[in-house]
């Protein structure tokens, strides 16, 4: 069946109860997609646009209904692609740019493991907000955040490294000691933990 479309994009300013924020918040924290991806466009002074991404999934429509109402935006998407018949339906509820320059501001103060992404997602939108068409002194910060993003997110072993100045090293497998947020036991800090450091 692939992907269907479940409910129209809507969009209102709608601010949120700090109950509602919160609530929104921890499914962003644990169902959620904070990221920002950059796409081809001609038609830009660079060749490229960034578009950044804000989307929670849950196989439960009713869950994502009820933050669609409480927050006023976003579009419901369904998807069965690639799924065994006996697999429930999974669905999307996703958000524009504008949207998330609305929404995402009110969810900041409540998250907790996808503060700093949001953070560097609200940058984004401000460095493009300036100039839709990226100057070329825009370009180079956009290209760091979408690249500090992609590391956050990242779930392997590979090691990334950005042009800009930057590198992120998996410590997976490092003991995490002295690290007060951090069980002590090395065996059981299996999470991917992301350093960024300055190789200039």
């Amino acid at each position: 069946m692939g992907k269907f479309l479940v409910s129209f994009n809507r969009r209102e300013l709608k601010v949120m109860t700090p109950e509602q924020a919160a609530y929104m918040a921890g499914l962003l924290d644990g169902e959620g997609t904070l990221t920002a991806i950059r796409v081809k466009r001609k038609e830009n002074r660079n060749g490229v646009q960034y578009q950044p991404h804000m989307s929670i999934a849950n196989t439960d429509m009713a869950v994502l209904e009820s933050i669609r109402e409480d927050c006023g935006n976003g579009r419901l998407v369904g998807s069965s692609r690639g799924w065994l018949p006996h697999h429930k339906i999974g669905y999307v509820l996703r958000f524009s740019s504008n949207q998330i320059r609305f929404v995402l501001p009110q969810l900041v103060p409540f998250l907790r493991i996808k503060k700093r992404q949001a953070e560097l997602v609200l940058e984004l939108l401000d460095v493009c907000k300036s100039n839709h068409w990226h100057n070329r002194m825009d370009w180079p910060r956009a290209e760091d955040l979408r690249l500090m993003l992609k590391a956050l997110n990242y779930r392997g072993v590979k090691p990334l490294h950005s042009p800009n100045g930057f590198e992120w090293t998996d410590l997976s497998e490092t003991p995490l000691t002295g690290l007060s947020r951090y069980d002590p036991e090395p065996t059981r800090n299996r999470g991917i933990e992301v350093v960024m450091r300055s190789i200039h």
